[in-house]
């Protein structure tokens, strides 16, 4: 899995030489890290998410065929973690937070 995102990530980029995928195991779950060059990021990324969802959704194809549950991330390029659109919190969620008083 870790080639074959390396793979694809290489040619949609211009500085393939930068990308780098690693994984992790945690229990039965497979995290793939992805960092690219900063210059990069918006070709990854794409148009409103597109082609990183793109890139998740045939990794999940491939992982399903191969029996194992995978996470797909995009870090910055200082190697932190983007929240996901459908990880922060809703209006719902936040008024959750402020009804029950805590914060």
């Amino acid at each position: 899995m870790q080639e074959f995102l390396s793979y694809l990530l290489t040619n949609i980029v211009k500085n393939p030489q930068d990308v780098k995928v690693t994984e992790t195991v945690d229990g039965t779950n497979y995290i793939y890290n992805i960092l690219v060059h900063a210059d990069d990021m918006g070709l990854v990324i794409g148009k409103e998410g597109r082609t990183i969802k793109s890139v998740r959704a045939l990794a999940k194809a491939k992982a399903i065929k191969e029996g194992i549950m995978i996470r797909v991330e995009l870090l910055e390029p200082d190697g932190s973690k983007r929240m996901r659109p459908e990880d922060m919190p809703t209006q719902e969620t936040v008024g959750d937070v402020a009804e029950s008083g805590t914060e």
